[in-house]
């Protein structure tokens, strides 16, 4: 199956691929560098996904599963996680200045050198 990841505000696609999850498409994406930044990932299964150094600038991540996904680096600035589960995440060194983290379970989660509001 096909999928696109596509801006939250715009609907451009940032990414796609050929490939059997949208997980396996996120980390495709995030291997190849591409620029995810407003990325529309509502609701998407991430456990476990390898988003290290990943650029999701203000990307969208509302009810969002990323359970022991690791985002160490990760430029989640402005990105809106409310309700996601981030139980078990690695987010060491990320940046989550203005993130939205409203009623999110970041319990186990690893912030070390996080940079919070």
């Amino acid at each position: 199956m096909k999928y696109k990841i596509k801006n939250y505000h715009t609907g451009e696609v940032l990414f796609s691929l050929e490939c059997e999850s949208m997980k396996l498409c996120v980390e495709a994406a995030v291997r190849t560098a591409a620029d995810l930044a407003g990325a529309n990932l509502v609701g998407v299964n991430l456990v476990d996904a390898y988003l290290v150094n990943a650029n999701l600038v203000d990307a969208y991540f509302v009810d969002a599963n990323l359970e022991g996904a690791n985002l160490a680096c990760a430029n989640l600035a402005g990105a809106n996680f409310a309700c996601a589960n981030l139980a078990g995440a690695n987010l060491a060194c990320a940046n989550l200045v203005n993130a939205n983290l409203v009623e999110v379970n970041l319990e186990g989660a690893n912030l070390d050198g996080a940079e919070l509001n």
